[in-house]
C-alpha cells in the first residue's frame, strides 16, 4: 500500500496532468499555480517520478498530438 501523504500526492499529480491536457496553451506556472502546486520545483519532480516526464514535456507531447488532428 501507499501512504497517505503519497496518495494525496498522486491525486495532485493526475489532477494536475488532467489540467495540463485541458488548457495546453497556458504555462506550467499557471497550471501549476491554478492547481494549489506553489513550490514548482517539488511539483514538477513529483509529476517527473510518477509519469516518468516532466509537466513540460508532457505539454509537449499533448501539443504534438493536437497537431495531428
Amino acid at each position: 500500500g501507499i501512504s497517505p501523504k503519497q496518495y494525496q500526492k498522486a491525486i495532485l499529480m493526475n489532477n494536475l496532468k488532467k489540467e495540463i491536457k485541458r488548457v495546453p496553451k497556458h504555462t506550467i506556472s499557471s497550471v501549476l499555480t491554478n492547481s494549489g502546486l506553489h513550490n514548482q520545483s517539488i511539483a514538477i519532480n513529483d509529476f517527473k517520478k510518477l509519469f516518468t516526464h516532466t509537466p513540460y514535456e508532457y505539454k509537449k507531447i499533448i501539443l504534438n498530438k493536437q497537431s495531428f488532428i
